[in-house]
């Protein structure tokens, strides 16, 4: 049954739905790939074979709640709380503990129906640090991305149909490209961030990776995500979107650049109205001030980590605790006001669009070599908007593997960003060489 794993969620569920496959079926089957797999992938830290099977056992015979997902197994970032499995934050540091409850994501999805499988690995607190031995299942020599590294493997090698992992700069949107696979981060505050350790509360946002544009709509509703206003399907002449490069653009690499320009010339050709847009000067500032709020408010959240180790702390997590602390707050204060200018002026020229397109990363997936999981720098900005962010493959690079696009949406409009990307992903399905 192990080609049950290459299902998207959307198709597993309407076969457990119709009863043509049971949720015992499917659970067996990605524990079977997992087996066969992640020798050498490397996704998970730890799998809880015994109680998906007892769970999956339950929801078949009507005494778990089957819900809208119906029996659907999913991964976990280790950032994030699941009862009766181990939390160890990525860190080889002896904090590791055995979770008594379920994240408030974790238990939205058990609710609907959904079994947690396993935890997945992560870069160390999702932050920085301990770089997670996770390869990429579109060549074992390459990372997978991060912080969500073990959760975007695991999708795209087959092992779940979908995973819950973070983002506070580029942690669902890289990945996703880099593996080949779709992945929503939601506005912020609209999935709790309850049971997961924070790293930078403004920004940091709960979300998933999954083998389609329906599955992240699929989950889109068990977490009670605002209702499209667009009427589905949409036409490709329906849509206006504006195509922005970014400040980052020079960063990106040829092959980076070269898939993007076809995606974009692809959607021209299909009747899209496509538009290119210009940012406003403090833009200029909103990946440096991401940064910045990213150390600032990390000092909080790692805090007692550093008071409890001290120079056993990674460097890179130590570091946020050298220099001034009143300067840090300074610079903290500046750059969350470079962030509030800039969405306002996102809110104001996004009106006018279904959504934009940018580079989702600036190029294929670099070799593993432990010290990096591949540059944030096409998605720190974006992640300081706290606006809705949907990654989804645009074509290959030279080596065969994928590069990505992601679509920024409207705050809070993350459905319709869903619907918008449904029917961009089918042209660029049609039009790009993907791998």
């Amino acid at each position: 049954m192990t080609d049950l794993c290459d299902l998207d969620a959307t198709a597993a569920v309407a076969l457990l739905e119709r009863r043509e496959i049971s949720a015992v079926d499917l659970v067996e089957a990605c524990l079977a790939r997992i087996a066969r797999d992640d020798g050498a992938v490397r996704a998970f830290v730890a799998v809880d074979a015994d109680g998906a099977l007892a769970r999956a056992r339950a929801v078949d015979a009507g005494t778990a709640p089957a819900g809208p997902l119906c029996g659907l197994p999913f991964a976990v970032k280790d950032v994030i709380d699941v009862a009766g499995q181990p939390t160890a934050f990525g860190s080889d540091l002896p904090i590791g503990r055995m979770a008594a409850t379920d994240a408030a994501a974790v238990a939205l999805l058990r609710k609907a129906g959904g079994i947690p499988l396993g935890k997945a690995e992560t870069v160390e607190f999702a932050a920085n640090g301990r770089i997670p031995p996770t390869r990429n299942p579109r060549d074992l020599s390459r990372t997978p991305g991060g912080s969500s590294s073990g959760s975007a493997a695991a999708v795209a090698a087959g092992m779940v149909p979908v995973s819950l992992g973070t983002q506070t700069g580029g942690s669902l949107v890289r990945p996703a490209s880099f593996t080949g696979i779709y992945a929503l981060k939601p506005s912020h505050g609209l999935v709790s961030c309850d049971g997961v350790h924070p790293n930078a509360p403004s920004v940091d946002c709960v979300g998933w990776l999954a083998r389609s544009v329906a599955d992240l709509g699929l989950l889109g509703a068990v977490f009670h995500l605002p209702p499209a206003q667009r009427p589905a399907p949409i036409r490709p002449r329906e849509l206006r979107i504006a195509v922005c490069r970014t400040p980052e653009w020079h960063r990106v690499e040829a092959d980076g650049q070269r898939v993007f320009e076809a995606a974009v010339a692809a959607l021209a050709a299909a009747g899209v109205a496509v538009e290119d847009l210009v940012l406003p000067t403090p833009f200029d500032q909103l990946s440096d001030a991401h940064f910045a709020i990213m150390c600032g408010e990390g000092r909080a959240s790692f805090r007692r980590w550093h008071a409890a180790f001290g120079d056993r702390l990674h460097p890179d997590l130590a570091a946020l605790y050298a220099g001034d602390p009143a300067a840090a707050a300074a610079e903290l204060a500046a750059a969350r006001l470079v962030a509030g200018q800039c969405r306002l002026a996102h809110a104001a020229r996004a009106a006018g669009f279904d959504a934009i397109l940018a580079p989702a990363t600036t190029g294929e997936a670099p070799l593993h070599d432990g010290t990096g999981a591949g540059s944030p720098m096409m998605n720190r900005m974006w992640s300081a908007l706290q606006v809705p962010l949907l990654a989804l493959p645009a074509g290959s690079g030279a080596h065969g593997l994928p590069i990505g696009c992601q679509l920024v949406g409207r705050f809070a409009e993350d459905l319709d960003l869903v619907a918008v990307a449904a029917e961009v992903d089918r042209i660029l399905q049609e039009t790009v060489d993907r791998p």
